[in-house]
């Protein structure tokens, strides 16, 4: 194996300018092919597409009594602590209040 590198790198290095036109040539090429390839992946879109991924985020959408569902997390600080008490419970009542809202679940430590 070494000797077939060491063969083609002396004939890159030979032939330095006729690589250096392949290399751009290639290039080209690639950039002229974005266009149309990109063209092609748009024209379906993802949400009316026949993927078995979407059709069961449908299934799962039509079967939920609510929208969409947020998690938060609390990071960096002791779970077990009442001033994280008290905020969580103000945050709870706050995210309770506001229209729309279906539920807000109690906080689980992970």
């Amino acid at each position: 194996m070494r000797r077939v590198t060491t063969r083609l790198g002396r004939i890159c290095c030979r032939h330095h300018r006729l690589v250096l036109a392949v290399w751009v040539l290639l290039l080209g090429a690639g950039l002229a092919a974005v266009g149309p390839v990109l063209d092609r992946l748009d024209r379906q879109a993802w949400s009316v597409a026949p993927h078995e991924s979407v059709r069961g985020h449908r299934v799962l959408d039509a079967a939920r009594p609510y929208g969409v569902q947020i998690d938060a997390v609390v990071a960096g600080v002791a779970v077990d602590g009442p001033a994280l008490r008290r905020e969580l419970a103000s945050a709870r009542r706050d995210l309770a209040a506001v229209g729309g809202v279906h539920a807000v679940s109690a906080p689980a430590p992970v």
